[in-house]
């Protein structure tokens, strides 16, 4: 009964007078939490203010300045407040991101510089992972050509107080190169590449890709290979310093373990070069390294005559625990250096299939 005459209630137009009460309860205690968050004093305070200010600080103003810091703007109508986005006022972050754009333009030596909403930007800061619920929201997407460009990149978002995150193949599974919140610096054209071939050391700009990295080795004079992964387009950097399992894994271990040297931008954009703890960090930290790497030196081996391949793929409507188990089965012997093979299992949704891959490098 108790339930009917709430109903009653509501259907005679009460909730409409108790919703526009509940909002402006929140309003007020929100603009509080606002006020202490942003550093303003709380409507019921005065810290902060001259005593002849004090009393003419309402909600509304703490609000309105709130919001002047957060981009948006407070509209006033008939017995309403509300915040609305995407307003032109004169706040802090519009004042920010053009500092930065200010910043990161100066000198004029950036490849390219995009700005939300400017001419290429929705290209530019996409990634390989184009799920809809990850597109990256950077507030700026820089294309750098040399070392010097990350080093200025990176002070201006130092300057700026907000983070830089670089981008070489664009792989990930969350998107995490696509800095959202931050600058995204684009390492693709870090091309750099020589070969020492009384050692066998490859030093390489941090843009090269596996598949680019695979190609300039196997070239002559060089012919040589070095211990990446299986995808050609997933950036060479990011895999090694995620420590990066390949074709040679189980004879030269993982891509990390024949990192031998590299260069870094720090947070405070200075270039350094890795003593031993950050080269062990670099290699056991799996990608989570504290810098931005620009260069890095590699130990390379002679590349493989031959390399063969077979590949079975089973519908899911099979026995495929059984395949997954026996494929199993056989990996403690698989993975032993003498047999120099490498096998993946992928489990594949479209269509949904088990697939496993067996290549064996002669």
């Amino acid at each position: 009964a108790s339930c009917c005459k709430t109903a009653n209630l509501f259907r005679q137009g009460e909730i409409l007078r108790a919703l526009a009460m509940i909002a402006f309860i929140f309003v007020v205690l929100l603009s509080g939490h606002i006020a202490a968050a942003a550093g303003m004093p709380d409507p019921g305070s005065c810290a902060g203010l001259p005593s002849d200010e004090c009393a003419v600080v309402e909600p509304s103003a703490l609000l309105q300045l709130s919001a002047a810091r957060s981009g948006a703007a407070v509209v006033a109508g008939r017995n309403t407040l509300r915040v609305e986005e995407n307003v032109e006022v004169s706040d802090a972050r519009t004042n920010s991101s053009a500092s930065l754009e200010e910043c990161l333009r100066a000198g004029g030596s950036m490849q390219l510089i995009y700005m939300p909403n400017a001419a290429g930007w929705n290209d530019a800061r996409q990634c390989a992972n184009r799920r809809a619920d990850i597109i990256p929201t950077p507030l700026a997407v820089v294309q750098v050509a040399r070392g010097e460009d990350v080093q200025r990149a990176v002070k201006c978002t130092a300057q700026a107080g907000v983070q830089a995150c670089a981008k070489s193949g664009s792989h990930g599974y969350d998107n995490a190169a696509g800095c959202s919140g931050g600058v995204q610096i684009d390492l693709r054209d870090l091309l750099g590449f020589k070969v020492d071939m009384s050692t066998k050391k490859v030093t390489f700009g941090t843009g090269h890709t596996n598949g680019q990295l695979y190609y300039k080795l196997s070239q002559d004079p060089y012919r040589l290979l070095f211990p990446g992964g299986t995808v050609s387009g997933v950036g060479a950097s990011g895999l090694i310093l995620g420590c990066g399992r390949g074709l040679t894994t189980f004879t030269r271990g993982l891509a990390c373990d024949s990192l031998t040297s590299f260069e870094y931008v720090d947070a405070q954009g200075e270039l350094q070069t890795a003593d031993e703890d950050m080269l062990w960090m670099a290699k056991g930290g799996g990608g989570q390294f504290p810098g931005m790497v620009t260069q890095m030196t590699l130990q390379a081996y002679d590349m493989p005559q031959e390399v063969h391949e077979s590949s079975c793929q089973f519908p899911v409507d099979l026995n495929t625990h059984n395949v997954i188990s026996k494929w199993l089965s056989h990996c403690d012997e698989m993975e032993k250096p003498n047999r120099k093979i490498y096998t993946e299992l992928s489990w594949w949704s479209r269509p949904q299939s088990v697939e496993v891959t067996i290549k064996c490098v002669g």
